[in-house]
């Protein structure tokens, strides 16, 4: 039996300048500046500029934003830097797209997520 092993890709870090309490554009999750392709996202890790404040993070299928497939909401409300790994893969045929938006304690400061990304084949 043929056995698979985990192939992650090292995506850019995405920077939010300025969390605001409206959800932003969407951006793709990129790798070198250009779109991944097809993946699975299996967790996030997202860092604010300060303590306070909550964030919600939500990847869609299309940069429209009409399917959304993955949402978190990350408390920071004594921590700086939080993650979350999923118990089961969200697989993506073509660049995921992620938003954030913030509440009023989170609004105005910078966010940095990084997503864990491992590589499937589409064939």
């Amino acid at each position: 039996m043929a056995r698979m092993l985990p192939l992650f890709i090292n995506v850019d870090g995405e920077v939010v300048n300025t969390i605001t309490t409206s959800e932003s554009a969407a951006a793709a999750i990129n790798r070198d500046s250009n779109g991944i392709g097809g993946c699975q996202i299996v967790g996030c890790f997202a860092a604010l500029q300060s303590t306070s404040g909550k964030v919600t993070v939500r990847v869609y299928d299309d940069s429209d934003k009409t399917r959304e497939k993955y949402t978190k909401e990350f408390d920071f409300t004594s921590v700086t830097q939080t993650s979350e790994n999923l118990s089961a893969p969200i697989p993506f045929m073509d660049t995921p797209y992620w938003t954030a938006q913030g509440d009023s304690n989170a609004n105005g400061k910078i966010c940095a997520l990084i997503f864990y990304v491992q590589a499937i084949s589409v064939f």
